[in-house]
């Protein structure tokens, strides 16, 4: 099995982020506005590595029917900056749904999303207690975290 040494958990929503987890650190950081940053973003993590030792596990998202047409345009338009971007750096892209990632911690099912993001973002201080933790960035820090976890479980079994 190979050894990874960089981990990109991304919640490709608005409001989302993108986690770094590497041997050494724990980073996040908000889903910029700009394209030409979100690049920037992303180069200065992956340009230290080579391509077989980059994981991106990236949160698989759909709008629902209940969503606004601007709204569902936007959250698919986001999803595309994400993937572009990290295409262009020839990473391969894992996916996960949001109810993989979350049963792995045991989240309780919580219908109000006002609710379940505090759950979540408590997890996140909970696991990464040294770094500011947002609801704009738990998500993330929490997708990053299920693939290193997932990585060593195939490694030991």
């Amino acid at each position: 099995m190979k050894k990874e040494k960089l981990i990109l958990g991304i919640d490709p929503g608005k409001m989302g982020a993108m986690a770094v987890i590497t041997k050494d650190d724990v980073l996040a950081y908000k889903f910029p506005k700009d394209l030409k940053d979100l690049y920037i973003m992303v180069k200065m993590h992956v340009g230290k590595y080579k391509v077989q030792d980059i994981t991106v596990l990236i949160e698989h998202v759909h709008s629902f029917p209940t969503d606004s047409r601007p709204s569902a345009f936007s959250f698919g338009r986001n999803l595309g900056h994400w993937e572009g971007v990290l295409s262009s750096f020839e990473l391969d892209i894992d996916t996960v749904p949001p109810r993989t990632w979350q049963d792995y911690y045991d989240i309780p099912i919580i219908k109000n999303k006002h609710e379940r993001k505090h759950w979540l973002k408590n997890k996140a201080m909970e696991l990464f207690p040294d770094i500011k933790i947002t609801l704009a960035n738990c998500d993330a820090l929490l997708i990053a975290n299920y693939a290193k976890e997932k990585m060593k479980g195939s490694k030991n079994g």
